[in-house]
């Protein structure tokens, strides 16, 4: 094949090193506008998982990218005068400069065409090649020219961030959070050689304007968040390389091919920072393609084959990374948490680690995080509590209402009432649910108008009589193993048998002035509370 890769960043190289060292009869060619020791940007993370796929694919360049790392353990976050530590997180950092001169090596070595300097303007430059693969960024020239059918959509996040690098080697990945009178900063700090570290600062947008920092030259950036977080750096200085302020955009593409063009890397498709996989993803783009047009010797069935694999795995990325950054973009909300709480929050943030993961990596942080929030739910978060239940079986209390632990149940509905008027079974299944220990029981849905009922069998609580076999169903007796929470609904519209169409109501629930519907504590059932809700679809009593 003649293979023409516009871009000569880390997904371009190793994809045109993989197809040349697949058959070297491939004719490939790498066309870089920047000069080939250019980078912007400065180290790369990489998960073990991402490894164990550069050893399968290429063990020279594995070999190389291994010998030069940075390694760590460690996660710190520095949060209101408090570092707190979580070990057993594993990641690899390199150099992003030393990464591109491997894959430059490995490419000149197996005989690939590597061309600096040379902007292309139109895709007609390429001439008669079989492949075009586009792995030229974001504001990729593949991309924009073949923008209809392939149909990319952005999204332009709220934070404005700027990537300075630091002479200060940091031992852990490290959050940091300072805020001064302009608003919150919060920087994304890891070590990628023996000595140098990256050095992100973010902010809200609206933050970044009071500070000043909308007309900044790129000295003025650097001086202002050295000084910000001078205690943090510890008399090292910031380093820039082109480090200007920017909003990160999400790209996302619905096709990723058409004809025989290719988008590879963040010319298809961009994460967010904050989950740091950018480059893990384009480069597992890069073995992907390749191992695909190995496969099929139909181009483009390959690059069907391609995009099928890869879009599910990306997008999967992606909603993590959204999750992620809307937690930084909002992480204010947060001020409030001890250091602990917030940690195990910023943690488990993008949900790809939770309690039982984060346990399995460092489970004495995970007792202490436990341990904390079992006497924090008791009302004495300073206590030290040596053997914590599991967060499940912690009381919790809202309203004057507590609960044992935040287990609910809700038993099934025999839909056997009579006239609105709870069936025998209700009482059964309600002290049966309770007797298995949860904090909460929950009814079956009960309407709240007789004309709000689902079919003729629906429990209902619209009169004082229902009212108190309510109350009859959930006895003193039962009352003592937790609270009961009647659910109720309604719609002013009739119900129909089962049978004969009956379904779910739908429509305005609650009169027709668009009041919600409530009651008052039942004159001939004093036991009854009955509470208005302030959600949209449900009143609760």
């Amino acid at each position: 094949m003649r293979i023409g890769v516009l871009g000569g960043g880390p997904a371009g190289l190793y994809f045109a090193m993989l197809m040349k060292k697949a058959d070297p009869s491939h004719e490939v060619t790498v066309l870089e506008r920047n000069p080939p020791d250019a980078t912007f940007g400065w180290g790369v993370v990489f998960s073990e998982e991402t490894l164990g796929s550069f050893r399968d694919a290429d063990f020279e360049t594995y070999t190389e990218i291994t010998d030069t790392f940075a390694r760590w353990g460690a996660i710190d976050v520095r949060y209101r005068g408090r570092t707190v530590r979580s070990r057993g997180h594993v990641f690899s950092a390199i150099a992003r400069k030393r990464l591109l001169q491997i894959l430059q090596d490995r490419c000149r070595g197996l005989g690939v065409g590597l061309v600096f300097h040379h902007e292309v303007g139109d895709l007609s430059e390429l001439g008669d090649v079989d492949l075009i693969v586009a792995a030229d960024g974001v504001n990729g020239l593949a991309r924009r020219t073949l923008a209809e059918p392939l149909r990319p959509t952005e999204d332009v996040h709220r934070t404005k961030f700027v990537w300075f690098g630091t002479d200060l080697v940091f031992d852990a990945f490290t959050f940091i959070f300072r805020e001064n009178d302009h608003g919150l900063f919060q920087v994304h700090a890891y070590p990628f050689d023996g000595e140098t570290s990256t050095f992100i600062v973010e902010c809200p947008e609206e933050t970044w304007r009071r500070a000043g920092l909308e007309g900044a030259t790129e000295e003025e950036s650097s001086a202002y968040c050295e000084e910000l977080f001078a205690e943090d750096l510890g008399g090292h200085s910031l380093m820039s390389n082109r480090s200007l302020w920017i909003s990160f955009v999400t790209l996302r593409c619905e096709s990723w091919h058409q004809g025989n063009v290719v988008l590879l890397g963040d010319a298809a498709h961009t994460a967010h920072f904050t989950i740091g996989s950018g480059t893990k993803l384009a480069m597992e783009d890069a073995i992907a393609l390749a191992q695909a047009l190995q496969r099929q010797h139909d181009t483009a069935r390959a690059l069907v084959e391609y995009e099928m694999e890869r879009q599910p795995v990306v997008e999967r990325f992606q909603e993590a990374a959204r999750e992620s950054a809307t937690y930084f973009e909002n992480v204010r909300r947060y001020a409030a948490f001890d250091p602990l709480q917030f940690t195990f929050n910023l943690l488990t943030r993008s949900g790809r680690i939770t309690h039982l993961e984060l346990e399995k990596r460092d489970p004495p942080f995970v007792a202490r995080v436990d341990g904390w929030f079992s006497a924090a739910a008791r009302g004495e978060p300073s206590r030290a509590v040596v053997v914590a239940p599991p967060p499940l079986l912690a009381p919790f209390r809202a309203k004057g209402v507590d609960v044992t632990n935040r287990v609910a149940l809700s038993p099934v509905g025999e839909d056997d009432s009579t006239n609105g008027q709870p069936g025998p079974a209700v009482r059964k299944h309600l002290v049966g649910a309770g007797r298995a220990g949860p904090g909460l029981v929950v009814t079956e849905l009960a309407a709240i108008s007789a004309h709000g009922r689902i079919t003729p069998g629906t429990p209902g609580i619209w009169s004082d009589e229902q009212a108190w076999e309510w109350a009859r169903a959930w006895p003193p007796s039962a009352r003592g193993q937790g609270p009961a929470w009647l659910s109720g609904w309604g719609t002013p519209g009739p119900a129909r048998p089962q049978g004969q169409g009956g379904r779910a109501p739908t429509g305005r629930f609650g009169r027709a002035d668009g009041r919600w519907w409530r009651r008052r504590r039942s004159r001939t059932c004093p036991g009854a509370r009955f509470r208005r809700s302030s959600g949209p679809k449900r009143c609760a009593t």
